[in-house]
């Protein structure tokens, strides 16, 4: 006996969502403006420029507690999906590029297709104060098996 078409459908339509990978983050240590390390009360700590990767979307708020746009009130980490991102230079407001020992960029440039990693090692979205690159990334698809 041959399986049917559709039957084949239906297993796969059932199976399918057992399969998925579970939406993990990656999460960059940037520090505060009161410190260059990363600390949360009960959280992860971390050195300065640590990366981590695939952190379980549950335990991101609660171990690593990201820290507003403003960059006060937070452990120092910056955590991003994991996935493909792009990203924009809109500058810093010291400077009309982007950098700051980062990729370099001009003004309205935009990379396409990057990675985590390189988004939180080479182009630093997350940095703060005197380490603000001038980078702005968003995330253009979220990895899955």
């Amino acid at each position: 006996m041959t399986p049917r078409p559709a039957l084949i459908a239906i297993l796969v339509l059932i199976a399918a969502p057992a399969l998925a990978k579970p939406l993990t983050y990656g999460c960059a240590c940037v520090g505060t403006a009161e410190s260059p390390d990363c600390a949360a009360a009960g959280g992860i700590a971390g050195r300065h420029g640590q990366l981590h990767r695939e952190v379980p979307a549950g335990q991101v708020a609660p171990f690593y507690t990201p820290s507003p746009a403003g960059g006060s009130g937070g452990s120092g980490w910056s955590c991003l999906a994991e996935g493909s991102y792009a990203c924009l230079c809109l500058g810093a407001q010291d400077r009309p590029g982007c950098g700051n020992d980062a990729v370099a960029g001009g003004r309205g440039e935009t990379r396409v297709a990057l990675t985590l990693t390189d988004v939180l090692k080479n182009y630093g979205p997350g940095r703060l104060g005197r380490e603000r690159t001038g980078w702005v990334c968003v995330l253009t698809d979220i990895w899955t098996p």
